[in-house]
């Protein structure tokens, strides 16, 4: 009986001994540089750094125009009635498109001399002549009928309501609100029903 238990006993401090062994290298396998690599890993020029994007998505350190040293991408509107959108820099390259309606906000992501890359609410994207925009604000109204404020809060009274797609002319933003101008009205709008500021504009605009 007294050798079956030395034998037990041995063998539970054999057991014991091999799970920790198993552990420590569990434990240290983890800073080993031959894991498999993760497919789904970002690369160093996908890879934002903690400290990039400040609050509310506003990124801290945004790219600027080679040309003009202003932000891109950014907001600008159509200046007439009248405006182009070209496949390339260039008064010879074909018209794709032809905007209509003056203060179209449209979405600047690129410059080339006089010329600036831009696309619009629908996609579309193409060329426009510098001359032809400006940096004046206006947005378009989506997802609906928005309701139009007398302050920026929901308890605020509803002036009005404007309709999906109405061009409205925008003076100001906060956190989450935007104050919009139409004729003689004035008031605030979410921020999230308008296309033509970015989530995390605040202050007044041109």
């Amino acid at each position: 009986m007294a050798n079956f238990f030395k034998e037990f006993t041995a063998k539970q401090a054999l057991t014991i001994v091999g799970l920790v062994l198993c552990a420590a290298i569990a434990v240290l396998s983890l800073g080993y540089d031959d894991a498999p690599p993760d497919p789904y890993a970002l690369t160093p020029e996908e890879t934002l750094f903690e400290g990039d994007v400040a609050e509310y998505g506003a990124p801290k350190k945004q790219m600027k125009g080679r040309e003009t040293g202003l932000p891109i991408p950014r907001f600008i509107t159509t200046k007439s009635n009248k405006v182009n959108l070209r496949n390339g820099p260039a008064k010879d390259q074909k018209i794709t498109l032809t905007y209509r309606k003056k203060g179209v906000p449209l979405e600047v992501t690129d410059e080339f001399e006089n010329w600036l890359r831009v696309r619009d609410k629908d996609g579309a994207a193409g060329w426009v002549h510098r001359v032809t925009v400006t940096g004046r604000r206006y947005v378009f109204i989506y997802g609906g009928r928005a309701a139009v404020r007398e302050a920026p809060s929901s308890r605020a009274p509803i002036l009005t309501r404007a309709e999906e797609g109405a061009l409205l002319r925008v003076t100001e933003c906060k956190r989450d609100w935007c104050r919009i101008k139409h004729d003689k009205l004035t008031g605030w709008i979410q921020k999230i029903r308008l296309y033509g500021v970015y989530p995390y504009e605040s202050g007044r605009l041109l």
